[in-house]
């Protein structure tokens, strides 16, 4: 009996520690290194600079629609899942208001959004527990945004383009890939 219940114990132990996780997510890594040029995300935040309503510094730390997120904990599916909804949920409303934005940074969004689903296939598919609450809630407020506060959406994606950037590179959060 005690010997089952040390192997049980060991076992666990095995699997928690096991690399196969961090082989994952190495290879989604590379994967998404190799997809996407750095140049691109710094050009498409640029973009986006240009393109979004600067906000009054008072309102802005109020008014945030992404949630906090610590990145380490973050896989590709759910960067993934967080593009569908800017997608859904802001950048066709805003393409469908007439707002012109310009050609490159749409196919580069398209580019990004192809390129994650891709390397999603890479490691893990599903979202993480750690995510899967505060994606479900910014979606929700995502589908509640009235026209006038899109642009802001639109401000808070370079967020997300930087948190694709620090995913991807390999020398600041992800040194044990190389």
């Amino acid at each position: 009996m005690r010997v089952s219940v040390l192997t049980v114990f060991a076992l666990a132990a095995l699997v928690r520690f096991c690399q196969g996780e961090k082989r994952a997510r190495c290879a989604q890594v590379s994967c998404l290194a190799s997809c996407l040029p750095l140049p691109m995300m710094k050009d498409m935040i640029k973009t986006l600079k240009s393109i979004s309503k600067p906000w009054p510094s008072d309102s802005r730390r109020h008014k945030r629609f992404l949630p906090k997120f610590y990145i380490k904990k973050l896989n590709i599916a759910d960067i993934s899942k967080m593009l569908g909804i800017y997608e859904d949920h802001v950048f066709m409303k805003l393409w469908s208001h007439g707002i012109d934005y310009p050609e490159r940074f749409i196919h580069s969004f398209y580019r990004l959004k192809i390129s994650v689903e891709r390397c999603k296939e890479n490691g893990q598919a599903e979202l993480t527990r750690y995510a899967r609450k505060k994606i479900k809630e910014m979606e929700e407020a995502f589908k509640k945004l009235q026209s006038t506060e899109l642009s802001q959406a639109v401000g808070d994606f370079e967020t997300i383009l930087r948190w694709i950037s620090l995913y991807i590179d390999k020398n600041l959060s992800h040194s044990k890939c190389q």
